[in-house]
């Protein structure tokens, strides 16, 4: 009986140990599974936070390269913001010099119209009618007071008004031509400043109809015919007036010159009697001389720009 309960006793205490030793055995697997699993997590986070560190890396260093370029940019824009501010202010002052200019070449039209009305005044109060053409610059003398039909034979009527007009130009023309004497050398010089509008010469211009020189003609055609007729104008002027050969112009050249158009410039339609007899005439052009910006004005204006452009102009030439 004793031998029997020790046994049972033994056995018991075996299996009590056995099963402690399992169950330290599945304990301690569990806790090394764990610790592996941990382990492995841990290199994972640590990975990530390599990757993570290195992407932040590369990402300040190409934000500190584009916030260095965007400064550089900066730069460029404000030195290139002070260069349009200087080219600003030099165009503005190169519109002021050039809008100078151009009201001196204003101011030379005017001038040549007031002249021309002057003119047209001074004969009409002396009992002769003549036309102004203001748009280009020029005293229309009717040829039926000058002259007979296809001769160029001045009509005492002619003779009359060319001797009135040839007064108002010998008192008028000095105030804006040089003045030689006969020998060539100067007399006077007008002209207060070269900047000022002058007289640069004055046409006296011959036109006919379309009908043909006659036989009984002694001339061969209109242009013959016109051309002597404004040969005869003029002489017929100088003559009344001899100081009206003396005047030139700047580049001291006589202002006075003649020519002849034939039919080539009508006025009007060679349709009918009274368009050919409008036709018929003589004109007297003036000319001004485009007035010179001061030499300061000049020198400045080729300063802004630079020289290559310089002598691009001078030769009339092209980049393109």
């Amino acid at each position: 009986m004793n031998l029997v309960n020790r046994l049972v006793t033994l056995t018991k205490l075996y299996d009590k140990s056995e099963d402690s030793m399992f169950v330290k055995s599945r304990k301690s697997f569990e806790d090394n599974e764990n610790q592996d699993y941990l382990g492995s997590l841990s290199d994972v986070m640590s990975g990530l936070i390599f990757l993570f560190i290195i992407t932040l890396t590369i990402f300040a260093l190409r934000l500190q390269g584009t916030r260095q370029d965007l400064m550089q940019e900066l730069k460029k824009a404000k030195l290139e913001n002070q260069k349009l501010k200087a080219l600003q202010k030099d165009l503005i002052a190169e519109k002021t010099r050039l809008e100078a200019i151009i009201q001196q070449l204003i101011g030379g039209r005017s001038l040549r119209n007031a002249l021309l009305e002057s003119i047209r005044k001074a004969i009409s109060e002396k009992g002769f009618k003549v036309e102004v053409d203001l748009e280009h610059g020029l005293l229309r003398l009717p040829e039926e007071v000058l002259f007979p039909s296809g001769s160029d034979q001045l009509q005492p009527g002619g003779e009359n008004m060319l001797e009135v007009l040839g007064g108002v130009f010998a008192e008028v023309l000095p105030n804006y031509t040089i003045l030689a004497t006969n020998t060539g050398e100067l007399v006077s010089h007008s002209l207060p400043t070269v900047a000022s509008a002058s007289i640069e010469a004055i046409f006296i211009e011959g036109h006919t109809d379309n009908v043909p020189c006659g036989n009984s003609s002694r001339f061969k055609d209109n242009w013959e015919l016109s051309t002597a007729r404004g040969i005869r104008t003029y002489k017929a002027l100088v003559g009344f007036h001899p100081i009206l050969e003396l005047l030139s112009n700047q580049s001291e050249m006589p202002i006075f010159s003649v020519s002849g158009y034939a039919d080539r410039r009508p006025v009007e339609a060679n349709d009918s009697e009274e368009s050919r007899q409008k036709n018929r005439r003589i004109d007297i052009r003036l000319i001004m001389t485009p007035p010179k910006a001061p030499p300061k004005v000049i020198e400045q204006i080729e300063s802004s720009l630079d020289h290559g452009e310089i002598e691009r102009l001078k030769s009339g030439g092209s980049n393109e």
